[in-house]
This record gives structure tokens, C-alpha cells and sequence, in this order.
């Protein structure tokens, strides 16, 4: 979904420190947007592999000498949407592993296949096969699994109480920014009895219900700004 973040006034930057032999685990929305409080396991030669975890939520998959860690058997997304786990860069661990989503968000859909990925012999990492839920991003370091939304259809119904027959062209909000593409900018018209639905919208964007807003841009020759709420 294309959405114009450019609407919003406010953006924050968060800076995650990622030592040199750690991987960047990310789980996002297919929007996207971040999802806290997703759970993984680790399977490697077939096996859950245990980890361990330090007070800061940094996991390890070997237990580290010289930190205090507790042991645990899935790996948890952090209010980023994210999780940094140490060992997954270092060569000396080089193996095939795969991930396991153990439950998905509110409407959202699981994803039920082992996503794998590699480690090889020189620390780098690589996605194995041809998954559509799970990207190596371009640092080389951060492994995105992406869950898809359930989705929804929107339906805008122009109703003239003076029977005009003017042109009104109408376009969609999501979450209170406009979508920039032109397909959510259409015309209402007698041609098309002064309906249009967009279908297979995102009902869920970055782990809440979506809200949908249509603003009216023009009617007839005028620019016009008039707002219905979904």
C-alpha cells in the first residue's frame, strides 16, 4: 500500500547499536510498519535450538562467559519490532537455520513455512529459497519477515440531495495520510452510478485496525474539501 507519510509533522529516529557478529532480526507489516511482541523459535539440523537472553534483551545463540543471561526457546520482537541476537554473524557458527513463527498478530495471517537462511563460512549471511515472507535487507545484517494484513474492501457512494449531476472526485485517507498513488484518486459519475470500491485494502497497518477516511477534492469545476469518515 502506498501511503504520503509526508502529511505527518512528527518523525522519531531510534539508533540500534549492532555489535559486528550480531544479526538484526525485523518483523513488519506488509506496509511496512514495525510489529512488537512477535515470537520465533530458532531451528537448526532439524532442532529447536535453545538461546539466551541478557538483561538488556539481547539474545545469544551460545551462552556468553562473561554476561548474565537466562536460557530461553524463542525469540521475542522489542517495542521496535525487532530483536538483536549475537552469534549470527560470526563465522564459527556457520550453519543453515531457520525461523518459525510461532503466532501471528490480530488480524494478520501466519505464516506457517520454516523461513531459511544461511550463515557461511566467511560470517555472511544469505536467504535460502525463494520465500516471500523473509528479506535480507541491503547492511547485510537485518533479516525482514513481513506478515500480510487481512484485508478489506472500501466503498464510497456519492448521494446528491439536489439531484446534480456535477463530477466529484474523491480520494482515500489512510490513517489520516493521503495515498499517494492515483489508483485511490478516482471520479464519481453517472458512468459509474457514482460508485467506486477500492478492494483488498489492509485492514490492519502496523498492528492496529485501519482507519479509512474519503475526502472530497473536487465537484464539478471547483476544488473542494469536504471529508466523510469510514
Amino acid at each position: 500500500v502506498d501511503v504520503d507519510y509526508t502529511s505527518y509533522k512528527t518523525v522519531k529516529f531510534y539508533n540500534s547499536y549492532i555489535p559486528t557478529n550480531a544479526m538484526l532480526l525485523r518483523k513488519v507489516d506488509d506496509s511496512k510498519n514495525t510489529l512488537p511482541g512477535i515470537r520465533f523459535q530458532l531451528k537448526k539440523n532439524n532442532q529447536i535450538k535453545q538461546l539466551y537472553q541478557d538483561r538488556d534483551g539481547t539474545y545469544y545463540i551460545y551462552r556468553p562467559a562473561d554476561i548474565e543471561t537466562k536460557a530461553v526457546d524463542c525469540i521475542t520482537t522489542d517495542a521496535l519490532g525487532q530483536a538483536i541476537i549475537i552469534g549470527l554473524k560470526d563465522a564459527k557458527y556457520a550453519d543453515e537455520y531457520r525461523l518459525i513463527e510461532l503466532e501471528a498478530p490480530e488480524g494478520y495471517s501466519k505464516i506457517d513455512e520454516e523461513m531459511a537462511f544461511n550463515l557461511d563460512a566467511s560470517g555472511t549471511l544469505s536467504v535460502e529459497g525463494e520465500s516471500s515472507y523473509i528479506d535480507l535487507l541491503d547492511d547485510g545484517i537485518t533479516l525482514q519477515v513481513t506478515n500480510t494484513s487481512h484485508t478489506m474492501d472500501v466503498t464510497v457512494n456519492k448521494v446528491w440531495s439536489d439531484n446534480s449531476d456535477k463530477e466529484v472526485k474523491v480520494a482515500l485517507y489512510l490513517n489520516g495520510a493521503a495515498m499517494s498513488s492515483d489508483t485511490y484518486e478516482v471520479t464519481l459519475n453517472a458512468d459509474n452510478s457514482w460508485t467506486h470500491t477500492w478492494t483488498g485494502m489492509p485492514a490492519y497497518v502496523g498492528g492496529s485496525l485501519a482507519s479509512y477516511t474519503i475526502r472530497e477534492t473536487w465537484i464539478g469545476e471547483s476544488a473542494y474539501s469536504g471529508t466523510i469518515d469510514d
